[in-house]
């Protein structure tokens, strides 16, 4: 599974869980090293 089919899903998940789509943004930044603008 690619990242790109991966991240829907983790969206969803937090969104579920009354979380914001920045909160997932900011945990893979940590987890990838990566932002969005790479």
């Amino acid at each position: 599974m690619i990242f790109a089919e991966i991240y829907p899903l983790y969206l969803n998940k937090i969104e579920r869980k009354v979380r914001i789509k920045e909160e997932l943004l900011d945990f893979i930044k940590w987890l990838t090293g990566f932002d969005k603008k790479r």
